[in-house]
């Protein structure tokens, strides 16, 4: 039997007695005496009925209202055993709740009350937009973020999953959830393997521009124009310039697979060779593909001889279809290479190079970025770098 009809019989019995009461009197016609107790038993039904309902819906309610307490306990208890950092934060940005996990992660469990958006350490990073994003109702992702702690100022990397919630009564945003995964670890050893690897190309650099006889030292010198060529075209994003100066720095990895023969002929090469040469962008590319993150400057080194005039190679692009990183690089690259001594000829004086690389803007060049080389390398006092 249903646990909430238990005193169900008891109403019934009571019920059906005064009936059968009722339907005596009514038998024996007595009819005085019969008015006046039918309307006594009216009462009285109506009375017991208003009663057992009433005492029925408090023992509903009292049963549901434990059995919420119970699944709310339960809820709450989940939420502080998972690994997972959870924040409440409302639409003014004051945070509302914080479970152990993001106390752990963020070092502290008690910024209940305090304005996240006002943190310092918010402010300086991509959360900040992401929360402001989900007042607006926008669900966004801040993943990898070295985030220092606002209450120990220790740094983490972590990913940061920010979710609007929707008001019940209304339209509306009433919260934002932050949901917080600590990937340190897992990021130093991204970092641990990513330094093995750079490592391992690095001496195959070394090992490239060592079979050249006469550019050892070309790497090191395309980068370093290609950094100096950046700074004075204004760029100044942390990623771009890293991604720029590590595609410059090994732009000529393929190069391991070009053969000595080709690589120090004495004479132009041939159709065949020149082919096998310029598949060089494309062997190095690869290469440096195989590391997680390195997509973009794989990319770069890929189309570093690519023309403005979309003659150039592995992919015949032309103007801006071009990687920005390419179209710099193919210009320090090119002056490097005018200005080195070669098996089949001596390298050019500066202002001649200057000069070949200036009447190539808008063929096989960016016309701003040669102008701007131009304008930076007559300004220096130095031929070369190395």
């Amino acid at each position: 039997m249903d646990k909430h009809l238990k005193g169900t019989p008891i109403f019934v019995s009571a019920i059906i007695g005064l009936s059968c009461l009722v339907f005596f009197l009514d038998n024996l016609r007595i009819h005085t005496v019969y008015h006046a107790f039918l309307g006594v038993c009216q009462l009285t039904i109506l009375v017991i009925t208003i009663f057992y309902f009433r005492y029925y819906i408090e023992k509903v309610n009292k049963e549901r209202s434990n059995e919420f307490n119970e699944l709310d306990q339960l809820n709450r208890l989940l939420i502080d055993v998972t690994p997972t950092g959870i924040v409440l934060i409302n639409n003014d940005g004051i945070i509302k709740y914080v479970n152990k996990a993001a106390g752990n992660i963020l070092g502290s469990t008690k910024t209940a009350g305090l304005n996240i958006l006002e943190f310092d350490t918010v402010k300086k990073s991509n959360l900040y937009g992401g929360i402001v994003k989900a007042t607006k109702g926008i669900y966004s992702e801040v993943l990898g973020e070295r985030y220092t702690s606002f209450t120990t100022r220790t740094k983490k990397v972590l990913n940061f999953y920010v979710s609007p919630v929707m008001a019940e009564n209304t339209q509306g945003i009433s919260h934002t959830i932050l949901f917080i995964h600590d990937i340190t670890q897992e990021g130093k050893l991204k970092e641990e393997i990513e330094k093995t690897y750079l490592s391992t190309i690095e001496a195959l650099v070394g090992l490239v521009d060592a079979r050249d006889k006469y550019t050892g030292e070309h790497s090191k010198n395309v980068s370093k124009y290609t950094m100096m060529l950046c700074t004075e075209l204004g760029i100044t994003d942390g990623e771009e310039l890293r991604n720029i100066e590590l595609a410059a720095h090994f732009h000529d990895i393929g190069k391991i697979g070009v053969s000595d023969q080709i690589l120090n002929k004495p004479v132009s090469l041939n159709d065949a060779e020149y082919d096998q040469m310029k598949k060089h962008s494309s062997v190095g590319a690869d290469i440096i593909r195989k590391i997680e993150g390195f997509e973009e400057i794989s990319e770069i080194i890929r189309h570093h001889h690519e023309r403005w005039d979309g003659k150039g190679y592995p992919s015949n692009l032309s103007g801006n279809d071009i990687p920005y990183g390419s179209q710099i690089i193919a210009v320090a690259d090119t002056y490097d290479a005018l200005t080195s001594d070669r098996v089949y000829r001596k390298g050019m004086p500066k202002e001649v190079a200057l000069k070949i690389i200036f009447e190539e803007k808008g063929r096989q060049f960016n016309q701003e970025i040669v102008e701007n080389f131009v304008s930076m390398m007559a300004r220096a006092s130095v031929e070369r770098i190395y």
